[in-house]
């Protein structure tokens, strides 16, 4: 066994190296997009959404009344209880 055949060796050792690190930072980035999409898909929804589908409604809390509003596409309503009353108001508010 001569220098050459060393050489070749470790050259194809290091392209089998690269070759499987490049294979496992692929899986990782997959399996991390994957994570994203679930966690993502969760935490966007609120208390307007049923259990399996979005309102397309978007929550507003007022922060110093607590009041609760809805907003679609540009307009904005005040969020009813079952009673009628405006929903999350504080008495002091």
């Amino acid at each position: 066994m001569d220098i050459k055949d060393i050489e070749l060796m470790l050259s194809s050792a290091i392209y089998k190296a690269q070759i499987n690190v490049i294979k496992y930072l692929a899986a990782s980035f997959v399996i991390g997009l994957i994570i994203v999409a679930i966690f993502g898909h969760f935490s966007d929804k609120d208390s307007t959404d049923s259990p399996t589908t979005r309102s397309g409604m978007e929550l507003h809390i007022d922060n110093l009344t607590g009041c609760h509003y809805l907003s679609r596409k540009g307009g904005i309503t005040p969020r009813l209880s079952v009673s009628g009353k405006q929903y999350g108001c504080h008495a002091n508010g």
